[in-house]
């Protein structure tokens, strides 16, 4: 998503998002939209994102959002580690994909109050491309399909792990 600072409001998505040149970087979605109802935040889903599921929509009436089963989060002074970059696996889906292969989320470390959590693993890279925050990963994870595989690099408690593994549809909400 495109987060700008347009006013927005119910009724007024589906408009689209023009830089000077009067290029169309994304059409805007109400604000309201999975909790993000906050006055002066509107986001706009990118013109590149529409490019790929508008044909599938159209062709197929749905699209199939690719799922690795994990909510990363970036490195932050909360979570003290020694490396400098990749998405820190924050929660893991029992159900999903990474689960089966043993990714592990944030756990709360009660014995330090200057580390509050233990870092079980950080996403380095996928398909050999570097992973330096959050934003990476979800961008080259909505950029593949439902069963592609794909070679995920994690620091694991210290050990770099490769591992392949086959790329799920996201869950329907319940």
């Amino acid at each position: 998503m495109i987060q700008h600072d347009a006013c927005g409001f119910h009724g007024s998505s589906g408009g689209p998002l023009l830089d000077l040149q009067g290029r169309v970087l994304g059409v805007n979605s109400y604000p309201g939209l999975q909790g993000y109802d906050v006055p002066g935040l509107t986001l706009a889903i990118p013109s590149n994102t529409l490019q790929k599921i508008v044909p599938k929509l159209i062709s197929q009436h749905s699209y199939k959002h690719p799922w690795l089963g994990v909510d990363v989060t970036d490195l932050t002074n909360l979570v003290v580690v020694n490396h400098h970059y990749g998405a820190v696996v924050q929660d893991v889906d029992p159900d999903g994909p990474a689960a089966k292969i043993g990714i592990e989320g944030l756990e709360p470390n009660l014995s330090s109050i200057s580390d509050p959590f233990i870092v079980h693993d950080i996403i380095t890279a996928i398909d050999g491309s570097p992973i330096k925050n959050s934003s990476d990963f979800y961008n080259y994870i909505n950029n593949k399909s439902v069963g592609d595989k794909v070679v995920l690099t994690t620091m694991h408690d210290g050990v770099t792990r490769n591992f392949t593994i086959t790329l799920g549809e996201t869950p329907s909400p319940i």
